[in-house]
C-alpha cells in the first residue's frame, strides 16, 4: 500500500531536521488522524503506522488518541458534503499530551478533518505545529 514510504520518510526526515534548527520549541507527539473502527480492526489503519514512523524520525511517540463520530466515508464527496460529513472528533483517554503535536492525515481534500483535529487538541491544551500528509486531491474546477 505505502509502496513510496521510504522516498516519503527521507524526504520527511530531512525536512524534520531543518524543522529543529528553526523551532525554538519542540513538538512533543505525533498524533494520527482518527480513522474507522474497520480499518483499525482489519490491520488497513495506514495513517497511524505513517504517524508511528514520523514519530521515530522525530524521536517523539506517537499517540493514537483522535476518535470520530463520522456518518461514513468521505471520498468522492465534493468540499460542502465532506464538511457536513467530518463528524465530530475528539481526544480519548485521560493521559496528558505535551504542549506541541504533529497530526498526520493520509490524504487532504478540504482540510476539515484536519482543522477538526487541531480544534479537538486545542480543547485539551495541544497546540498543532504542523499537519503532514501523504497527498492532497486536486481541486474540482467548476466549468
Amino acid at each position: 500500500l505505502l509502496t513510496d514510504a521510504g522516498h516519503i520518510l527521507a524526504a520527511f526526515s530531512q525536512f524534520a531536521d531543518r524543522w529543529r534548527l528553526l523551532s525554538d520549541e519542540p513538538v512533543g507527539v505525533v498524533i494520527p488522524a482518527p480513522s474507522g473502527l474497520r480499518r483499525r480492526i482489519s490491520g488497513r489503519f495506514v495513517v497511524g503506522q505513517v504517524a508511528t514512523s514520523v514519530g521515530e524520525v522525530l524521536e517523539v511517540p506517537a499517540r493514537d488518541v483522535l476518535r470520530t463520530r463520522s456518518v461514513g466515508h468521505g471520498g468522492g464527496r465534493g468540499a460542502l458534503a465532506r464538511s457536513r460529513n467530518s463528524g465530530e472528533i475528539r481526544v480519548v483517554g485521560r493521559a496528558e499530551l505535551p504542549a506541541r503535536a504533529v497530526v498526520v492525515d493520509d490524504v487532504v481534500t478540504t482540510g476539515v478533518t484536519l482543522e477538526a483535529c487541531a480544534r479537538a487538541l486545542a480543547g485539551q491544551g495541544v497546540e498543532v505545529a504542523a499537519g503532514l500528509v501523504l497527498a492532497a486531491t486536486p481541486r474540482r474546477s467548476v466549468v
